[in-house]
């Protein structure tokens, strides 16, 4: 799965596909249910479990905010000439749109592959399909009302999957993509507290920062760490958008159910 391979468990899942799962889009609350979460559920549990998380139910909104702030002022550090200049800019704007402020990020529109493709894709696909989303309006985006909770389980299983080998990247973009379609779950939760551990006491987040830094002790290159570190922003600037909207009670509203 990571790096564009599959684990045993997604083989075996996906050499299933043609001969059990024969799923009509809008009916997937019987053979898809039967034969799919309950084998991902296994799967799952078995990677969050060997992960070693602390069982929060989820991230307080306070713990967001404050590893926010946190990565603020890393990034204000950056000079704001030079080849990181933009992306300083857009870490910024995403600490802001945590903070409250508002940012208005997505303009474009697509149509989303069945959730059962998202488990047969490729690392790079999934990225992909990830950013589309992300930057696609909500309104534009349409989940039928018996694929929720596959999306959920799915995205949510995949980002623990990721988390397993230390892939900072991939989990951010799903968790955003998850929040970006107003989704929410234990497993996605338990991702968006794995996204929290993985910042450093500098603010930046990710294994990239520790990792350079042995190699150039003296001058570790800030890109990676920066674009890094607005990823994880990205994804929560999505989490909190999404929590807000379902305590105004304007979640049914703004993804399309169909």
């Amino acid at each position: 799965m990571p790096g564009g391979t599959q684990g045993p468990s997604l083989r075996r899942l996906r050499s299933k596909r043609s001969s059990t799962l024969s799923v009509d889009r809008g009916n997937w609350e019987g053979p898809f249910r039967r034969a799919i979460i309950p084998r991902w559920s296994v799967y799952c549990t078995v990677r969050l479990l060997s992960i070693g998380f602390t069982g929060r139910v989820k991230p307080y909104e306070s713990d967001i905010r404050s590893a926010a702030a946190k990565a603020r002022r890393w990034i204000i550090g950056i000079s704001e000439r030079g080849s990181h200049a933009s992306m300083r800019r857009v870490g910024l704007l995403f600490h802001d749109q945590i903070r409250g402020s508002g940012l208005a990020v997505a303009e474009g529109s697509m149509t989303l592959p069945a959730p059962i493709k998202i488990i047969s894709m490729s690392r790079r696909q999934l990225l992909g399909v990830s950013q589309e989303a992300s930057l696609s309006r909500t309104s534009s985006l349409r989940i039928a009302s018996g694929e929720l909770e596959c999306w959920s389980l799915i995205l949510g299983g995949l980002a623990l999957s990721y988390a397993r080998t230390g892939d900072v990247s991939a989990v951010a973009a799903l968790v955003r993509m998850a929040a970006h379609l107003r989704l929410d779950g234990a497993w996605l939760r338990e991702a968006q507290c794995y996204l929290l551990s993985q910042q450093h006491s500098n603010g930046s987040f990710g294994l990239i920062g520790p990792e350079l830094a042995s190699i150039r002790r003296h001058h570790p290159p800030v890109g990676p760490a920066l674009r890094l570190t607005v990823e994880v922003l990205w994804a929560f600037s999505e989490v909190i958008a999404g929590r807000r909207e379902r305590l105004r009670g304007r979640f049914a509203n703004h993804v399309r159910v169909g």
